[in-house]
Protein backbone atom coordinates (compact mmCIF):
# COMPACT_ATOMS: atom_id res chain seq x y z
CA UNK A 1 0.00 0.00 0.00
CA UNK A 2 2.77 2.53 1.02
CA UNK A 3 4.71 1.79 -2.51
CA UNK A 4 1.76 2.29 -4.23
CA UNK A 5 0.80 5.66 -2.56
CA UNK A 6 4.47 6.49 -3.54
CA UNK A 7 3.99 5.84 -7.13
CA UNK A 8 0.71 7.86 -7.38
CA UNK A 9 2.10 10.61 -5.87
CA UNK A 10 5.00 10.47 -8.35
CA UNK A 11 2.53 10.40 -10.96
CA UNK A 12 0.51 13.14 -10.09
CA UNK A 13 3.85 15.24 -9.75
CA UNK A 14 4.93 14.25 -12.76
CA UNK A 15 1.47 15.32 -14.77
CA UNK A 16 0.78 18.43 -12.81
CA UNK A 17 4.33 19.25 -13.92
CA UNK A 18 2.93 19.84 -17.29
CA UNK A 19 -0.92 20.72 -16.79
CA UNK A 20 -2.03 23.62 -14.84
CA UNK A 21 -4.24 21.77 -12.10
CA UNK A 22 -5.74 21.40 -8.89
CA UNK A 23 -4.40 17.85 -6.48
CA UNK A 24 -7.41 16.99 -4.08
CA UNK A 25 -6.64 14.35 -1.63
CA UNK A 26 -9.04 13.49 0.53
CA UNK A 27 -8.78 10.91 4.00
CA UNK A 28 -10.43 8.19 4.55
CA UNK A 29 -13.60 8.86 5.47
CA UNK A 30 -16.17 11.55 4.27
CA UNK A 31 -17.56 14.90 5.91
CA UNK A 32 -21.10 13.39 6.17
CA UNK A 33 -21.27 11.72 9.75
CA UNK A 34 -23.78 9.23 8.66
CA UNK A 35 -21.69 7.79 6.23
CA UNK A 36 -21.59 3.96 5.80
CA UNK A 37 -24.94 3.36 5.96
CA UNK A 38 -27.45 1.55 4.01
CA UNK A 39 -29.49 3.64 1.36
CA UNK A 40 -32.99 3.26 1.59
CA UNK A 41 -34.46 2.81 -1.61
CA UNK A 42 -38.18 2.20 -2.87
CA UNK A 43 -39.55 0.44 -5.86
CA UNK A 44 -41.70 2.27 -8.73
CA UNK A 45 -42.11 0.51 -11.21
CA UNK A 46 -40.36 -2.80 -13.58
CA UNK A 47 -39.86 -3.22 -17.43
CA UNK A 48 -40.28 -6.54 -18.59
CA UNK A 49 -40.35 -7.72 -21.73
CA UNK A 50 -43.61 -10.38 -21.01
CA UNK A 51 -45.20 -8.39 -23.64
CA UNK A 52 -43.41 -9.87 -26.63
CA UNK A 53 -43.21 -6.03 -28.36
CA UNK A 54 -39.33 -6.54 -27.50
CA UNK A 55 -36.48 -8.91 -25.45
CA UNK A 56 -33.94 -7.97 -23.36
CA UNK A 57 -30.57 -9.85 -23.62
CA UNK A 58 -27.85 -7.72 -22.57
CA UNK A 59 -29.89 -4.18 -22.15
CA UNK A 60 -27.29 -1.68 -21.40
CA UNK A 61 -26.06 1.86 -22.11
CA UNK A 62 -29.61 3.75 -20.19
CA UNK A 63 -30.55 7.47 -20.36
CA UNK A 64 -33.10 9.42 -19.24
CA UNK A 65 -33.94 11.90 -22.02
CA UNK A 66 -34.97 15.74 -21.09
CA UNK A 67 -38.82 14.99 -21.67
CA UNK A 68 -38.56 11.74 -18.74
CA UNK A 69 -38.54 9.18 -21.48
CA UNK A 70 -36.46 6.28 -20.90
CA UNK A 71 -33.54 4.79 -23.71
CA UNK A 72 -32.13 1.60 -23.49
CA UNK A 73 -29.77 0.04 -25.85
CA UNK A 74 -29.75 -4.23 -26.59
CA UNK A 75 -28.74 -6.11 -29.03
CA UNK A 76 -30.14 -4.87 -32.15
CA UNK A 77 -32.69 -2.68 -30.52
CA UNK A 78 -32.98 0.85 -29.37
CA UNK A 79 -35.69 0.79 -27.19
CA UNK A 80 -37.60 3.59 -25.97
CA UNK A 81 -39.93 3.68 -22.92
CA UNK A 82 -42.60 6.58 -21.50
CA UNK A 83 -41.82 7.95 -18.15
CA UNK A 84 -43.44 5.84 -16.43
CA UNK A 85 -41.98 2.25 -18.04
CA UNK A 86 -44.13 1.42 -20.83
CA UNK A 87 -42.79 0.56 -24.26
CA UNK A 88 -43.32 3.15 -27.21
CA UNK A 89 -41.06 1.72 -29.59
CA UNK A 90 -37.37 0.35 -31.26
CA UNK A 91 -35.92 2.55 -33.13
CA UNK A 92 -33.15 0.61 -34.29
CA UNK A 93 -32.79 0.08 -37.96
CA UNK A 94 -30.38 -2.46 -39.59
CA UNK A 95 -28.11 -1.38 -42.59
CA UNK A 96 -25.44 0.64 -44.20
CA UNK A 97 -28.34 2.88 -45.48
CA UNK A 98 -29.33 6.42 -44.26
CA UNK A 99 -30.42 6.42 -40.93
CA UNK A 100 -29.73 2.48 -40.69
CA UNK A 101 -26.98 1.05 -37.79
CA UNK A 102 -25.07 -1.64 -38.45
CA UNK A 103 -24.38 -3.36 -34.99
CA UNK A 104 -23.75 -1.91 -31.96
CA UNK A 105 -23.73 1.86 -31.07
CA UNK A 106 -23.30 4.73 -28.66
CA UNK A 107 -25.77 7.50 -28.17
CA UNK A 108 -26.57 10.95 -26.57
CA UNK A 109 -29.24 14.02 -26.26
CA UNK A 110 -28.83 17.36 -27.63
CA UNK A 111 -31.04 19.69 -28.05
CA UNK A 112 -33.98 17.02 -27.56
CA UNK A 113 -32.70 15.58 -30.51
CA UNK A 114 -30.82 12.01 -30.34
CA UNK A 115 -27.08 11.51 -32.18
CA UNK A 116 -26.78 8.25 -32.58
CA UNK A 117 -22.63 7.42 -33.39
CA UNK A 118 -22.26 4.09 -35.61
CA UNK A 119 -18.57 2.98 -35.35
CA UNK A 120 -18.54 0.12 -38.17
CA UNK A 121 -20.02 2.86 -40.60
CA UNK A 122 -18.08 5.67 -38.90
CA UNK A 123 -21.23 8.12 -38.92
CA UNK A 124 -23.39 10.11 -37.00
CA UNK A 125 -26.75 9.68 -37.13
CA UNK A 126 -29.04 12.88 -35.85
CA UNK A 127 -32.51 12.23 -35.83
CA UNK A 128 -35.52 13.77 -33.64
CA UNK A 129 -36.70 12.72 -29.95
CA UNK A 130 -39.11 9.77 -32.57
CA UNK A 131 -36.25 8.05 -34.06
CA UNK A 132 -37.18 10.22 -37.59
CA UNK A 133 -33.92 10.68 -39.48
CA UNK A 134 -32.69 14.51 -39.96
CA UNK A 135 -29.11 14.03 -41.30
CA UNK A 136 -26.34 11.90 -41.25
CA UNK A 137 -22.38 12.45 -41.58
CA UNK A 138 -19.28 10.19 -41.97
CA UNK A 139 -15.89 10.12 -40.53
CA UNK A 140 -12.85 8.95 -41.67
CA UNK A 141 -11.69 7.79 -38.32
CA UNK A 142 -13.36 5.34 -36.78
CA UNK A 143 -13.68 5.99 -32.58
CA UNK A 144 -13.76 4.07 -29.32
CA UNK A 145 -16.64 5.83 -27.90
CA UNK A 146 -19.22 8.67 -28.17
CA UNK A 147 -20.05 10.61 -25.17
CA UNK A 148 -22.22 13.98 -26.82
CA UNK A 149 -22.33 17.24 -28.71
CA UNK A 150 -20.60 20.32 -26.91
CA UNK A 151 -22.43 22.68 -28.83
CA UNK A 152 -21.60 21.91 -32.49
CA UNK A 153 -18.63 19.48 -32.00
CA UNK A 154 -18.92 16.12 -31.11
CA UNK A 155 -16.69 14.32 -28.44
CA UNK A 156 -15.27 10.90 -29.24
CA UNK A 157 -12.94 8.62 -27.07
CA UNK A 158 -9.97 7.17 -29.77
CA UNK A 159 -7.84 3.98 -28.22
CA UNK A 160 -4.44 4.31 -29.82
CA UNK A 161 -3.13 0.64 -30.46
CA UNK A 162 0.85 -0.12 -30.95
CA UNK A 163 1.92 -0.64 -34.14
CA UNK A 164 5.46 -1.58 -33.30
CA UNK A 165 6.15 -4.07 -30.56
CA UNK A 166 9.97 -4.67 -30.14
CA UNK A 167 9.58 -7.30 -27.52
CA UNK A 168 6.66 -8.84 -26.82
CA UNK A 169 5.82 -9.62 -22.77
CA UNK A 170 5.90 -6.38 -22.03
CA UNK A 171 3.98 -3.85 -20.39
CA UNK A 172 2.87 -0.78 -22.43
CA UNK A 173 1.48 2.69 -22.19
CA UNK A 174 -1.36 2.86 -24.43
CA UNK A 175 -2.54 6.08 -24.47
CA UNK A 176 -6.33 7.10 -24.73
CA UNK A 177 -7.58 10.03 -26.78
CA UNK A 178 -10.26 12.96 -26.18
CA UNK A 179 -11.58 14.56 -29.19
CA UNK A 180 -13.95 17.35 -30.42
CA UNK A 181 -14.57 17.28 -33.85
CA UNK A 182 -16.73 19.09 -36.65
CA UNK A 183 -18.94 17.75 -38.86
CA UNK A 184 -16.22 17.71 -41.70
CA UNK A 185 -14.02 15.84 -39.21
CA UNK A 186 -11.82 18.59 -38.18
CA UNK A 187 -10.65 17.72 -35.15
CA UNK A 188 -10.86 21.01 -32.55
CA UNK A 189 -9.27 19.94 -29.42
CA UNK A 190 -6.91 16.82 -29.11
CA UNK A 191 -5.99 15.47 -25.81
CA UNK A 192 -3.78 12.24 -25.17
CA UNK A 193 -2.91 12.65 -21.55
CA UNK A 194 -4.72 9.15 -20.20
CA UNK A 195 -2.32 6.19 -20.74
CA UNK A 196 -3.80 2.96 -19.58
CA UNK A 197 -1.24 0.17 -19.37
CA UNK A 198 -1.77 -3.04 -21.83
CA UNK A 199 0.10 -6.13 -21.61
CA UNK A 200 1.42 -7.91 -24.83
CA UNK A 201 2.58 -11.11 -24.34
CA UNK A 202 3.43 -14.04 -26.85
CA UNK A 203 0.37 -15.47 -27.45
CA UNK A 204 -2.02 -12.91 -26.19
CA UNK A 205 -2.69 -9.55 -24.96
CA UNK A 206 -4.65 -7.90 -21.83
CA UNK A 207 -5.22 -4.59 -20.86
CA UNK A 208 -4.76 -4.26 -17.10
CA UNK A 209 -6.02 -0.66 -16.56
CA UNK A 210 -9.80 -0.04 -17.17
CA UNK A 211 -10.68 3.34 -18.83
CA UNK A 212 -13.90 4.63 -16.36
CA UNK A 213 -15.71 7.54 -17.54
CA UNK A 214 -18.51 10.03 -17.00
CA UNK A 215 -19.83 13.04 -18.64
CA UNK A 216 -20.50 15.55 -16.24
CA UNK A 217 -24.21 17.18 -16.29
CA UNK A 218 -23.34 20.35 -18.23
CA UNK A 219 -21.10 18.38 -21.17
CA UNK A 220 -18.42 20.51 -20.57
CA UNK A 221 -16.29 18.36 -17.85
CA UNK A 222 -15.34 14.35 -18.33
CA UNK A 223 -14.13 12.86 -14.91
CA UNK A 224 -12.06 9.78 -15.57
CA UNK A 225 -10.56 6.93 -14.24
CA UNK A 226 -7.86 5.18 -16.18
CA UNK A 227 -5.81 3.47 -13.91
CA UNK A 228 -6.42 0.45 -11.08
CA UNK A 229 -6.22 2.70 -8.38
CA UNK A 230 -8.63 5.06 -6.81
CA UNK A 231 -7.64 8.36 -8.72
CA UNK A 232 -10.20 10.38 -10.56
CA UNK A 233 -9.48 13.16 -13.12
CA UNK A 234 -11.67 16.18 -14.00
CA UNK A 235 -11.02 17.41 -17.77
CA UNK A 236 -12.23 20.56 -18.83
CA UNK A 237 -13.05 19.75 -22.20
CA UNK A 238 -13.62 24.14 -23.28
CA UNK A 239 -10.33 23.96 -21.82
CA UNK A 240 -8.46 21.04 -23.62
CA UNK A 241 -6.84 20.58 -20.08
CA UNK A 242 -7.05 18.61 -16.99
CA UNK A 243 -8.53 20.84 -14.02
CA UNK A 244 -8.46 18.47 -10.86
CA UNK A 245 -7.16 15.41 -10.12
CA UNK A 246 -8.88 13.95 -7.00
CA UNK A 247 -8.74 10.59 -4.41
CA UNK A 248 -9.29 9.42 -1.13
CA UNK A 249 -6.95 6.96 1.09
CA UNK A 250 -8.70 3.42 -0.21
CA UNK A 251 -8.17 0.10 1.33
CA UNK A 252 -7.22 -1.99 -1.92
CA UNK A 253 -9.56 -5.78 -1.87
CA UNK A 254 -7.41 -8.55 -2.31
CA UNK A 255 -8.00 -10.53 -5.31
CA UNK A 256 -8.54 -13.77 -5.12
CA UNK A 257 -7.52 -15.98 -7.83
CA UNK A 258 -8.27 -19.62 -8.17
CA UNK A 259 -5.14 -21.84 -8.76
CA UNK A 260 -5.92 -22.61 -12.66
CA UNK A 261 -5.94 -18.77 -13.10
CA UNK A 262 -2.91 -19.13 -11.73
CA UNK A 263 -1.42 -21.65 -14.00
CA UNK A 264 -2.79 -20.00 -17.20
CA UNK A 265 -0.99 -16.63 -16.03
CA UNK A 266 2.23 -18.11 -16.04
CA UNK A 267 1.71 -20.02 -18.89
CA UNK A 268 1.11 -16.76 -20.75
CA UNK A 269 3.97 -15.14 -19.01
CA UNK A 270 0.97 -12.44 -17.97
CA UNK A 271 1.68 -10.27 -14.62
CA UNK A 272 -0.15 -11.21 -11.39
CA UNK A 273 -2.64 -9.12 -10.34
CA UNK A 274 -2.55 -8.58 -6.23
CA UNK A 275 -5.93 -6.49 -6.24
CA UNK A 276 -9.27 -5.68 -7.68
CA UNK A 277 -9.49 -2.33 -9.49
CA UNK A 278 -10.82 0.08 -6.93
CA UNK A 279 -13.09 1.87 -8.78
CA UNK A 280 -16.00 0.15 -11.06
CA UNK A 281 -18.35 2.90 -12.49
CA UNK A 282 -18.56 6.56 -12.15
CA UNK A 283 -22.38 7.47 -12.40
CA UNK A 284 -23.77 11.66 -11.67
CA UNK A 285 -26.25 12.09 -9.03
CA UNK A 286 -28.04 15.22 -8.48
CA UNK A 287 -25.01 16.91 -9.58
CA UNK A 288 -22.68 14.47 -7.44
CA UNK A 289 -20.03 12.10 -8.84
CA UNK A 290 -21.16 8.61 -7.93
CA UNK A 291 -18.26 5.80 -7.62
CA UNK A 292 -18.77 2.36 -7.61
CA UNK A 293 -16.12 0.98 -5.16
CA UNK A 294 -14.34 -2.96 -5.32
CA UNK A 295 -15.37 -2.67 -1.48
CA UNK A 296 -18.84 -5.23 -1.33
CA UNK A 297 -20.56 -6.52 1.74
CA UNK A 298 -22.56 -9.70 1.99
CA UNK A 299 -25.22 -7.92 4.20
CA UNK A 300 -25.14 -3.98 3.26
CA UNK A 301 -24.26 -5.05 -0.31
CA UNK A 302 -21.54 -2.56 -2.69
CA UNK A 303 -19.92 0.60 -1.22
CA UNK A 304 -20.58 3.75 -3.21
CA UNK A 305 -18.75 7.03 -2.62
CA UNK A 306 -20.03 10.77 -3.22
CA UNK A 307 -17.59 14.23 -4.36
CA UNK A 308 -18.86 16.76 -5.12
CA UNK A 309 -18.02 18.09 -8.98
CA UNK A 310 -14.79 20.66 -7.13
CA UNK A 311 -13.40 17.04 -5.80
CA UNK A 312 -14.81 16.70 -2.29
CA UNK A 313 -15.13 13.61 -0.79
CA UNK A 314 -18.77 14.17 1.10
CA UNK A 315 -20.29 11.07 1.45
CA UNK A 316 -20.55 7.39 1.19
CA UNK A 317 -23.27 4.27 1.71
CA UNK A 318 -23.95 0.77 0.39
CA UNK A 319 -26.45 -0.25 -2.08
CA UNK A 320 -28.16 -3.97 -1.80
CA UNK A 321 -29.53 -5.05 -4.92
CA UNK A 322 -30.01 -7.90 -6.67
CA UNK A 323 -28.32 -7.02 -9.77
CA UNK A 324 -26.19 -4.45 -11.57
CA UNK A 325 -27.03 -0.26 -11.44
CA UNK A 326 -27.97 0.97 -15.71
CA UNK A 327 -28.07 4.20 -14.50
CA UNK A 328 -29.40 7.02 -12.21
CA UNK A 329 -31.50 10.46 -13.11
CA UNK A 330 -33.78 12.80 -11.01
CA UNK A 331 -33.53 10.51 -7.25
CA UNK A 332 -33.79 7.24 -9.03
CA UNK A 333 -31.91 4.53 -10.09
CA UNK A 334 -32.66 1.99 -12.78
CA UNK A 335 -31.75 -1.74 -11.64
CA UNK A 336 -31.00 -4.66 -14.18
CA UNK A 337 -32.24 -7.74 -12.37
CA UNK A 338 -32.29 -11.27 -12.96
CA UNK A 339 -34.53 -13.83 -11.73
CA UNK A 340 -35.28 -17.42 -10.06
CA UNK A 341 -35.69 -18.02 -14.38
CA UNK A 342 -33.51 -16.14 -15.71
CA UNK A 343 -35.69 -13.42 -16.93
CA UNK A 344 -34.30 -10.13 -16.97
CA UNK A 345 -35.92 -6.62 -16.24
CA UNK A 346 -35.17 -3.46 -15.23
CA UNK A 347 -36.55 -2.04 -12.25
CA UNK A 348 -36.64 1.86 -11.44
CA UNK A 349 -36.02 2.98 -7.58
CA UNK A 350 -36.55 5.77 -5.52
CA UNK A 351 -34.36 6.93 -3.44
CA UNK A 352 -35.76 7.61 0.01
CA UNK A 353 -32.65 9.29 1.48
CA UNK A 354 -33.00 12.96 1.87
CA UNK A 355 -29.80 14.03 2.63
CA UNK A 356 -28.87 13.51 -0.86
CA UNK A 357 -31.30 16.12 -1.84
CA UNK A 358 -29.78 19.21 -0.18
Amino acid sequence: MKNALIFLILLLFSISSAFPQELIENPEKPLNPNAGRVLKIEEVFRITDESGEFYFKSPRNLKVAPDGCIFIEDEYQFLKFSPDGQFIKNLFKKGQGPGEIQDFFYYAFHNSDIYIYDPMNRKIIHTDKEGKLIEEFKFTDRFRDFYGVLEDKFIFLKSSIPTVVEKRGGIYNVPKTILLTSKDGKIDMEFSGFPVRVFIGKVMSRTLDSFISVLGDDGKMLFVNHTSEYRIVAFDLIKGEITKIFNREYPRIKLKKRKEDVKESQRIEEPEMKFKADIFRLYLFNGNLWIRTSTIDEKRGTLFDVFDIEGKYIDSFFIYFKGGLLGTDRGSLFVLETDENELLSIVKYKVLDKSLFP
